[in-house]
């Protein structure tokens, strides 16, 4: 898995759903995403070799947006459903890239 290009994507992405609010999260989304991109590489390889299954590959990987609706605090209360949009966007590109890594 390219991770440069997955990293880029799934922030375009966010960015793309969060619109005005993307200032305000940016910095620490992308910082959050770093962790969530390597286990995302893990969970790709294992995909592969039929360690997972996809409904538990994909599960993990849903799980890991919980750590970044963190960001939803740091966001103002008008914005939540903005940042929400933007972790949601970056999970289902993760997610594409993921089974395509996987060749699925």
């Amino acid at each position: 898995m390219d991770l440069t290009a997955v990293t880029k994507a799934v922030l375009s992405a966010a960015e793309g759903a969060a619109g005005a609010t993307w200032g305000k999260i940016k910095h620490d989304y992308a910082a959050d995403l770093q962790d969530i991109l390597q286990l995302a590489e893990s969970v790709a390889t294992k995909l592969a070799s039929g360690e997972l299954a996809e409904d538990e590959a994909e599960e993990l990987l849903k799980d890991q947006s919980g750590l970044l609706f963190i960001l939803t605090k740091e966001a103002e209360v008008g914005s939540k459903l903005v940042v929400q949009n933007a972790i949601n966007a970056g999970i289902d590109t993760l997610w594409v890239a993921v089974k395509a890594a996987a060749k699925l």
